[in-house]
């Protein structure tokens, strides 16, 4: 079988640690054809590493011009995603983006409908649909372990610190979307929470702090949110680049039956797997009934891609939509901006409609436009 060739729009430190070793477990489905960057010398090294030392192309217009490519990868700066992927999508590329899908709700509508409109396939990569603990979670919840969920709890707390390269990345410091820091992290937060709920959030309540303006800037660095969802539940979430924790990420699931909790603990042995991850299961009394340990199998960013060519060369259907992208994207952005306005938001009805898409062949599914009440995130003020 042939392998796809593929097109690399982006080549920085995720693309190097995460993408670059899931493409090569996929080598014998795909190949890297040709990359680019705006930093041409990260691009020539990327192409200098890679066993066929693929073309270098001088920029994104200049890539998707090559008829050899069969897709793309987009993973740049959240400000420039939006207008790479639309014209990638003009020019009748498939494409797979990083997240978050766009800077605001209004670009994740107008690439939902153009996707639609010229039957090309949009993925956006959110790992966490792939990722082995919240499936865990969420098979234990379908299972009925702990009966009806009544209430969620997440915690997502990862602190940069000097030296990590994400802190010193000039865009994400001097970034103008709203949330900074907040959206880009956020979006897993909201996918996870909407993969473990399975429904969608009506309103929500919000605020955020600037914890430690030196080190991060003008814009916040911790959100605490509270949503009410469809089914009548309440999730809370919690998300930091700056407050300190034993874990990275912990969720609780809270019902008359029990709870389930689900934590992911970093480690620090040179050589050994990054993080311990395990489910706790416990009584409505508060007595542990079980632990079970999770495999470490890795972020899900391999899967991210193997779904990516299933659905471009068999029609297969994905996880990773660009319309669910969307909606992660539109809980996070209305938290945002009920924390900036100091009150409730509700969240119209009509975005919480399910939009339960497949993808078959080329063609994304999901020709619904995102409400115009969130455009340009400007959600109505709830009561």
């Amino acid at each position: 079988m042939d392998r796809l060739r593929l097109g690399l729009i982006g080549t920085g430190h995720f693309v190097q640690k995460s993408h670059l070793p899931a493409l090569a477990a996929l080598a014998d489905q795909v190949v890297i054809a040709a990359v680019c960057s705006e930093h041409g010398a990260s691009a020539a090294a990327v192409s200098a590493a890679l066993p066929n030392q693929p073309a270098v192309e001088p920029d994104y217009r200049a890539l998707l011009a090559r008829p050899d490519l069969d897709a793309v990868s987009v993973a740049v700066p959240i400000h420039r995603t939006y207008p790479i992927v639309r014209e990638a999508l003009l020019a009748g590329k498939p494409v797979i983006s990083e997240k978050p899908i766009a800077e605001t709700v209004a670009q994740a509508a107008d690439l939902l409908q153009l996707a639609v409109e010229r039957g090309v396939l949009h993925l956006v990569a959110e790992n966490v649909r792939h990722q082995a603990r919240f499936l865990a979670l969420r098979q234990l919840l379908v299972e009925g372990r702990v009966g009806q969920p009544l209430a969620y709890d997440l915690q997502f707390v990862s602190p940069l610190r000097p030296g990590n390269p994400y802190l010193a990345s000039v865009w994400r410091r001097e970034s103008h979307h709203r949330g900074g820091w907040l959206l880009d992290s956020g979006v897993h937060a909201t996918a996870a929470l909407r993969l473990l709920s399975g429904t969608e959030a009506i309103a929500v309540e919000a605020v955020t702090l600037s914890t430690d303006p030196d080190r991060y800037g003008h814009q916040p660095d911790t959100l605490w949110a509270t949503f009410l969802l469809a089914d009548g539940t309440v999730a809370r979430l919690g998300l930091s680049v700056a407050l300190v924790s034993s874990w990275t990420n912990a969720a609780w699931v809270f019902s008359r039956a029990g709870t389930l909790a689900l934590y992911q603990q970093p480690q620090h042995q040179p050589g050994g797997p990054r993080y311990r991850e395990w489910v706790e299961v416990i009584s409505a009394g508060g007595e542990p009934l079980e632990t079970l340990p999770l495999p470490n199998r890795g972020n899900g960013v391999r899967e991210v891609f193997a779904e990516f060519l299933a659905a471009l060369t068999s029609g297969q259907p994905a996880r990773c939509t660009a319309a669910e992208a969307a909606r992660d994207l539109q809980l996070i952005d209305a938290a945002l901006a009920a924390a900036e306005r100091g009150g409730r938001l509700a969240i119209p009805r009509a975005l919480a409609a399910p939009w339960r898409t497949e993808v078959r062949g080329a063609a994304a599914g999901g020709g619904t436009r995102l409400s115009a009440a969130l455009d340009d995130s400007r959600a109505s003020t709830g009561p």
